[in-house]
């Protein structure tokens, strides 16, 4: 491991950490009907998750061709340009700017949204995720980009607002009966969270099954 390797290792690990403390307040706490309560609140995991999605994000982009990814070779003083000049308007690709990073930006929203944030902590969770990748990561090797920026967070949480509340209410007011069909439309919205759930699941059941018959009763 290189030099510059541990020093985006040391900036990623407090970058992801310290904002927690902020954005843990943002959680809705008020009563809503039935298919809108909120989840039980988990402040840490989102972040624990998009800092994974970031690493090997990070590792896959800077091995593909200049051509594609427009990074220029790892540099501190790229971080300089980044911080001393306005973000520049990126020639990526149409499917990279367009619904790539409104859909990036829905999703780290309903990561937080899925695990008890509100709107508002789940917009400044997805926003701070944005200037995280556009000024904290991709600035070493890339300008950071005019519409990524007023794009990703912005119509990522319109984005991701609608697609959870829709889900939301496929799930718990059974409007539709086919329970399948219900399924398939859950999964289609959200299939991130879909997966989520369906580990989760998973896991109790195993642990269910390696759980003494007496014990299950005692905890039930």
């Amino acid at each position: 491991m290189t030099p510059s390797d541990r020093r985006f290792l040391i900036f990623f690990t407090i970058s992801f950490c310290f904002p927690s403390i902020f954005l843990s307040a943002h959680t809705d706490t008020k009563i809503e009907p039935f298919y809108l309560t909120q989840p039980r609140t988990n402040r840490i995991s989102p972040f624990i998750i998009t800092g994974g999605f970031f690493a090997m994000t990070y590792l896959f982009w800077d091995r593909m061709p200049r051509e594609v990814s427009d990074w220029q070779g790892r540099s501190l003083k790229n971080y300089q340009y980044a911080y001393s000049h306005f973000p520049d308007w990126d020639k990526n690709f149409f499917l990279i700017n367009v619904p790539g990073h409104p859909l990036l930006g829905g999703e780290a929203y309903l990561l937080a949204r899925n695990r008890g944030y509100g709107v508002f902590g789940s917009f400044l969770f997805s926003t701070y995720n944005s200037l995280l990748w556009e000024y904290g990561i991709e600035a070493c090797a890339e300008r950071p980009s005019t519409q990524d920026i007023m794009s990703t967070s912005t119509v990522g949480a319109i984005m991701g607002e609608v697609r959870y509340l829709l889900r939301r209410h496929l799930k718990y007011s059974f409007t539709i009966k086919d329970r399948r069909f219900r399924a398939f439309l859950i999964i289609l919205i959200d299939p991130v969270q879909s997966l989520n759930e369906a580990l989760s699941l998973q896991r109790k059941k195993l642990i269910r099954r390696k759980t003494p018959a007496h014990q299950q009763v005692i905890a039930e």
